[in-house]
């Protein structure tokens, strides 16, 4: 007999999943990760972006840095995904680096994300990405 995994195991193994690639700068893989029909909220602008904004958002920043790295993970499993706060370290050329906090609140259906409400200073992101 197989066993099947919970909601919780299957957020949990997205999660891991999605950061692991973003850390990778495997677009592929987060490519299928995202449902056709994810949403994701930032605080920092206020909008909401599809499935192809918020892709090449990812692009972006992927190619913008060296290193991507998630730092002092505190992850909680929620009835719809899964909350997480963490420190996104990132290394740019020359070797300069800035670390982000943030908090984020994710929704998870069928092995896909579906919903992603991101809380990050807009001061941090400027400053990280202004030099």
């Amino acid at each position: 007999m197989t066993a099947h995994p919970t909601a919780d195991q299957n957020a949990d193994t997205v999660a891991d999943a999605v950061f692991g690639a973003i850390e990778r700068g495997d677009m592929e893989a987060l490519s299928t990760l995202w449902a056709d029909d994810i949403e994701v909220w930032h605080s920092n602008d206020g909008v909401v972006q599809d499935k192809a904004q918020n892709l090449a958002v990812l692009g972006w920043m992927i190619k913008q840095t060296e290193t991507i790295e998630y730092r002092d993970i505190i992850r909680d499993l929620t009835a719809a995904g899964f909350a997480q706060r963490h420190v996104l370290a990132l290394t740019f050329d020359g070797g300069r680096t800035a670390d982000l906090p943030v908090a984020i609140f994710v929704t998870v259906r069928d092995g896909q994300v579906t919903r992603i409400d991101e809380y990050v200073d807009s001061a941090h992101v400027a400053a990280a990405f202004s030099g």
